[in-house]
């Protein structure tokens, strides 16, 4: 008899099931809270991974001569590429599930959707790659750089003591 192998098991988590059957509200309240968490984790790598192919590509344009130095950057360059895109792809998938399991949850609130909003291609793009035909005072961020992320602000967190150094 042939095995299954991962990709082919279901898991029958929370975001998968909560529409076809009965799930425990504390069991889809977790999944909620961990895809929430997992969605500002997810935007702080995709915000360094756009700093990240940014400065490799002023690093190419001044240190990198010849060839072989032209590969190796252009190499460097297509991972963080991919990593850009891995990145945008678990937001997406994780903002799904918010979406699938927020309507199951007992204290429900929207407000989430202000701040992770729908992640469009357009809108991920670095901070020195925005439209440079327009002036300086016309161009505008994306909401993903305006984003800060799950919990207390900074200000708040450091006069509560949350933060650790």
């Amino acid at each position: 008899m042939k095995a299954l192998s991962a990709a082919y098991t279901p898991l029958y988590l929370p975001s998968a099931i909560v529409n076809k059957f009965t799930c425990m509200n504390r069991l889809i309240e977790a999944k909620w809270r961990f895809r929430y968490a997992q969605a500002s984790t997810v935007l702080n790598d995709l915000r360094a991974s756009l700093l990240l192919r940014s400065r490799l590509y002023k690093s190419k344009n001044m240190y990198s001569h010849g060839n072989a130095q032209n590969t190796r950057s252009m190499s460097s360059i297509k991972k963080t590429e991919k990593m850009i895109q891995a990145a945008a792809s678990k937001y997406r998938l994780n903002r799904e599930a918010m979406i699938t399991l927020s309507p199951f949850l007992t204290e429900q609130d929207c407000s989430w959707m202000m701040v992770y909003k729908d992640l469009l291609d357009e809108d991920v793009i670095g901070l020195s790659s925005m439209d440079d035909s327009s002036s300086e005072g016309r161009k505008k961020l994306s909401w993903i750089w305006k984003v800060e992320g799950a919990g207390a602000s900074a200000n708040e967190a450091t006069e509560e003591g949350m933060l650790l150094f």
